[in-house]
Formats: structure tokens, C-alpha cells, sequence
């Protein structure tokens, strides 16, 4: 079951030479029948957040393609970039789904461009997910998407040794981090083992809002059944 949604960990952190206490939130869904604030749920395309026993769960099925939307379901929080520290969640991939769509988390900033209505630029990107395969992916943007360099795919080469695979109805747990003692670099790792390590990332040491959180892509007509607990975000107490 997901825990107590907010605990404060009386741990100091100096940024800028001045000390700032770190705070843990849980998503707390055992005593909620929906997903509320502060997520900011895109199901557009199809599938839906959803509760149940206690758990978030992404289930339906993709819809046809829409003219400039993603072919993706998201839900999102929103923290200022320096206050942000990790964001973790474990996930399963259920047994009955077709294994045909990818899964994952990630740390987004981000802007919305008026464009035959609402459409989503990328400006700077790290992210992880589980592919059809079941091998886990990395994929990182550095500078906007732009017609000129459009989205990268997942394909960040792993160091060796370094590679992770998860079968279906095995839960995992994902987590995006600050690398400690940095502002611009992130580490991923899958069930506290690394998996990735970023070079310097220049968007994440500006002092802009971020998007977080986790997301499901496939092809209209397939189908998704995931189930995501213990979510936990840690950020700087401003």
C-alpha cells in the first residue's frame, strides 16, 4: 500500500551556502478512489490513471493517432528545478498485458506551443523505461526538439555490465536522482543497482520548472495494464 503522503526528514542540505532541510512526499492512494493533486493527468490518447487496491494503475487501450498529440499517456508533478533531489516509483508490468507498450519515468523541462491547439516541446529530457523486450532503455535530450533535431530515440548506450532486463509481473523499482554533490547531472538507477550516469546537463541546473513523473506509449489498439506503487519524490524545503 502507498504511504503517508508527506514526511520531513531532518536532514540539511547547503545549496548556495545556505542550509535547506529535504522533504519526502509519498503519493498516498489508500484512501483515495482516484488520482488527485498534485498529479496532472494527459490521457488523451487512451489509456487512463486509475486506483486500485491501494495502487496507481495505468490500464485501456491507445486510441488512433491524433494530429499532433504524442502517442503517450502521462502523469505529472511539478517542482522547481533547484529544489529537486529524486523521484522514484516501483512499477509492474502485468501479466495480462501483451508486453507491446513501453513503460517508464522521467524528468522533463518542458513548454507548451500553440500549434493546431496545445502541443508539448521538449526542452531538455533524461528518462527510463522498460521496453517491449523487457531490456530497460535510457533515452536524454539536451536543448529543445525542433523540427531540425527531433526527439532521440532509446538508444543512450549502457556501460557494460550495466544492462537490465524485467520480465512481466516482476515489479521493479526506477529512480531518477540529482547526482549527490552536483546540479547538473542525474543518476538512474533499477532496484538501487545504477544504470545510468549523465554527463552535465545544463537545463538541469537552470532555475525553471520541471516535470516529473511516469508515462505509457504504444500503437492504436494496444492495450497497457501497469501497476505503480510506493511513489516517493524527495525535494529542498524552500
Amino acid at each position: 500500500m502507498l504511504k503517508s503522503f508527506l514526511i520531513v526528514i531532518a536532514t540539511l542540505f547547503f545549496q548556495g551556502g545556505t542550509p535547506r532541510e529535504q522533504a519526502e512526499s509519498w503519493a498516498r492512494f489508500d484512501e483515495e478512489t482516484t488520482v488527485q493533486k498534485p498529479w496532472d493527468l494527459e490521457e488523451i490518447t487512451g489509456p487512463v490513471f486509475a486506483v486500485e487496491n491501494g495502487a496507481m494503475v495505468i490500464k485501456g487501450e491507445f486510441l488512433p493517432r491524433q494530429v499532433n498529440v504524442d502517442q503517450e499517456v502521462r502523469a505529472c508533478i511539478t517542482l522547481t528545478s533547484p529544489d529537486f533531489v529524486s523521484f522514484a516509483a516501483d512499477i509492474t508490468v502485468n501479466c495480462d498485458d501483451e508486453d507491446l507498450v513501453r513503460i517508464g519515468m522521467f524528468l522533463n523541462r518542458e513548454r507548451l506551443l500553440v500549434v493546431s491547439g496545445f502541443q508539448r516541446q521538449i526542452l531538455g529530457q533524461i528518462a527510463v523505461s522498460r521496453q517491449v523486450s523487457g531490456v530497460m532503455a535510457v533515452r536524454v535530450m539536451e536543448g529543445p526538439v525542433t523540427e531540425e533535431k527531433p526527439m532521440p530515440s532509446w538508444d543512450v548506450p549502457l556501460p557494460e555490465g550495466r544492462v537490465a532486463s524485467r520480465p512481466l509481473g516482476k515489479t521493479f523499482r526506477l529512480e531518477i536522482a540529482r547526482m549527490p554533490d552536483t546540479r547538473d547531472r542525474a543518476r538512474i538507477t533499477i532496484d538501487g543497482a545504477v544504470l545510468y550516469e549523465s554527463e552535465a546537463l545544463t537545463w538541469l541546473e537552470n532555475n525553471n520548472d520541471f516535470k516529473l513523473g511516469l508515462f505509457a506509449q504504444g500503437e492504436p489498439g494496444e492495450k497497457v495494464s501497469v501497476t505503480v506503487d510506493d511513489v516517493c519524490w524527495k525535494y529542498l524545503k524552500r
